[in-house]
């Protein structure tokens, strides 16, 4: 599937798309949680003053069927928010990102077990590599502004600044 970046750019990232292998930029946001890019494909979304239930299958693993997570209520497994674009999904661009955390990837290893679909499955490592987890690549710039505003030794700044931009490239 190649590898994923982060951007900090909106309109430099990817929406939707009409196949996975299209999705290659998504839109690193500001600092929120910890969670993890998938490339998934929209199968359905039912909304409702109650719920708003996003149904998906992940493109790396279709054989795993379909995944179902609430955007109003499971806020503890799904991004229900941009930089998530599955939920933007169309008929003739079906495929997104969707930022998931680990409990929901620990959830659903367990279903899967259960279900007899994978004696053990690693739901994590599929999650898209390059962009870094959300929101670690995006603290880089805070840490910059950081080291910027609080460290006055300019030869030691500029240190730190490297080794920032080594440990988030």
């Amino acid at each position: 599937m190649g590898t994923v970046t982060s951007n900090t750019d909106f309109y430099r990232t990817d929406v939707t798309k009409a196949t996975p292998e299209e999705l290659s930029s998504w839109w690193r946001r500001d600092w929120n949680g910890l969670f993890f890019p998938f490339k998934a494909r929209l199968v359905r979304q039912v909304q409702g003053d109650k719920q708003d239930v996003l149904c998906f299958t992940l493109a790396r693993a279709p054989q795993y069927g379909e995944f179902q997570v609430d955007l109003k209520y499971q806020l503890d497994l799904v991004w229900p928010d941009l930089p998530s674009t599955v939920q933007l999904a169309t008929p003739d661009k079906p495929y997104g990102f969707i930022f998931l955390t680990e409990a929901w990837a620990t959830k659903e290893n367990a279903q899967l077990r259960h279900l007899g679909k994978d004696p053990n499955p690693n739901l994590l490592s599929l999650a898209e590599t390059g962009g870094g987890k959300w929101p670690l690549s995006a603290m880089a710039e805070l840490i910059r502004d950081l080291i910027s505003g609080r460290v006055a030794n300019k030869h030691l700044q500029a240190q730190l600044l490297e080794l920032v931009r080594e440990a988030f490239k």
